[in-house]
């Protein structure tokens, strides 16, 4: 429950987590979500893995965003 706790903070990441990576994605995900008013939800089930899923309103918005 922890690491779903830390998951959105830069430079932190899970107990499980493979090597590599810099542990900023999801922070980076978060404030884009935040900016745009975007939907972002984390699913999680020990010992299977993560889902992070960002709900696009509108494609074209993402699109005009740069993403």
């Amino acid at each position: 429950e922890q690491d779903r706790d830390d998951a959105f903070h830069a430079f932190r990441r899970g107990s499980q987590a493979r090597p590599g990576g810099h542990g900023v994605g999801l922070n980076i995900v978060r404030k884009l979500s935040e900016r745009f008013g975007w939907p972002v939800m984390l699913e999680s089930t020990p010992g299977k893995g993560t889902t992070t899923t960002v709900d696009f309103p509108d494609a074209s918005m993402a699109s005009r965003a740069g993403l």
